[in-house]
């Protein structure tokens, strides 16, 4: 939204031979300054990620004391385009996912697993994860599975396979959750999530992380447990077209150059 920013995007967009947008939001961005054969749609690459069904004994095992298994992923986020306090933006986004991990652990005898996609020292989801922990009702904090571990890509999409539903707000790991044919709800804190998830037919199941409220994110996680067959299904015909989709389009522009 930064003129100056905008400025040169454009200018550097402009001298490349070709753009994939990975997304319609960007797609329809390009459009407004880019000739037509210089860009085409295409589905985010990591749907291209392998596919390893394994099995893994510490997630089997925490399965036996509960009924179904939420994977999730949180972050920290400066909340740049939002008037109220930062502290209080991300104050509200840690309640939403405590009273929503509560309600479920109590209705539903979920449990949930803390997936570690992005731990780097500077932007460690660990931090939000071990926060959420702590506030939840000391009865469920066995409830919530905190893993630490320093996973590859191929590693984490493995890992997801072993779970029932998902709540993200890691992009990637939504994707990686879709291509395993898992239910998802996404809180989206950039454009570039609710395009992947329309991408993939779920544009209903996204929260707005500027605007999430604890009774938002219960109504859409309910809202995925009720169409769970429906939802697997769909993506069950989605992901092999948009794999048949990148390849074809990807074919296509490097025959030309």
């Amino acid at each position: 939204k930064r003129k100056i920013i905008k400025f040169f995007t454009e200018k550097i967009l402009l001298r490349v031979d070709y753009v994939y947008a990975r997304e319609t939001i960007t797609y329809q961005y390009l459009s407004g300054f880019m000739p037509k054969e210089k860009y085409e749609l295409i589905p985010d690459m990591a749907f291209m990620l392998e596919d390893i069904i394994e099995k893994k004994e510490n997630i089997e095992e925490f399965r036996k004391s509960h009924d179904i298994l939420f994977g999730i992923t949180v972050r920290k986020w400066n909340f740049p385009n939002i008037a109220e306090s930062k502290e209080m933006a991300m104050e509200r986004y840690v309640s939403s996912i405590v009273e929503m991990m509560t309600s479920l652990i109590q209705h539903n005898k979920a449990g949930f697993i803390f997936i570690p996609q992005v731990i780097v020292e500077y932007a460690d989801d660990t931090d939000v994860a071990k926060k959420i922990r702590e506030r939840l009702p000391e009865q469920y904090k066995e409830s919530f599975l905190i893993l630490h571990d320093d996973l590859s890509p191929v590693e984490i999409k493995t890992l997801i396979g072993n779970l029932d539903y998902f709540i993200g707000t890691r992009m990637h790991s939504n994707i990686f959750a879709t291509s395993m044919k898992i239910p998802t709800v996404a809180i989206a804190y950039e454009k570039k999530t609710n395009g992947i998830m329309e991408t993939v037919g779920l544009q209903d199941y996204v929260v707005e992380i500027d605007q999430i409220t604890p009774e938002k994110l219960i109504e859409k996680v309910n809202e995925s447990l009720k169409n769970r067959p429906i939802i697997q299904q769909e993506l069950e015909n989605k992901i092999p077209e948009l794999r048949k989709e990148i390849m074809s389009k990807l074919e296509n522009v490097f025959k030309r150059y």
